[in-house]
């Protein structure tokens, strides 16, 4: 589906703003992000420009967070929600690379590709007691649908 690109970048930097507890920002965030998200889908470019600016007065770094996308389409959001933390950022990739080692992988059984490898340019970056934050690319409802 095509989107403005404005739209795909400012509402995963959102994400990440949000992921970060500062309740100094929350309320602003969640308010000013949700009604230009929500302005931004129904076609207004001005709603889009302000959604990617609102997540540009962040100069949060988190050197100690490790942000993982995983699986297809969450390689990139997971891009934006490091961006957004000023965080480490590694992504899941099926291809093998000659000279990298895998510090890890994981098979997801329902993906077209089954399995996942984590090739960090820096082995020790998944290591240690950093706090780390997964973006997959699915979302749901909570609802239970059984």
């Amino acid at each position: 589906m095509p989107t403005d690109a404005r739209i795909v970048y400012g509402s995963g930097r959102l994400l990440g703003l949000l992921v970060e507890e500062n309740p100094v920002r929350d309320d602003c965030i969640v308010s000013d992000g949700a009604a230009l998200l929500a302005a931004a889908l129904t076609g207004s470019s001005t709603a889009a420009a302000q959604l990617l600016a609102l997540g540009e007065f962040s100069a949060v770094s988190h050197p100690e967070v490790r942000v993982l996308g995983y699986a297809e389409t969450a390689t990139g959001l997971g891009h934006c929600v490091a961006s957004a933390l000023g965080a480490r950022y590694v992504h899941s990739t099926r291809r093998v690379v000659g000279g990298i080692a895998s510090s890890g992988g994981f098979e997801e059984e329902h993906s077209h590709a089954t399995g996942h490898l984590l090739l960090p340019d820096d082995p020790t970056l998944l290591s240690g007691g950093a706090v780390l934050v997964l973006v997959d690319d699915e979302l749901v409802d909570g609802q239970d649908r059984n």
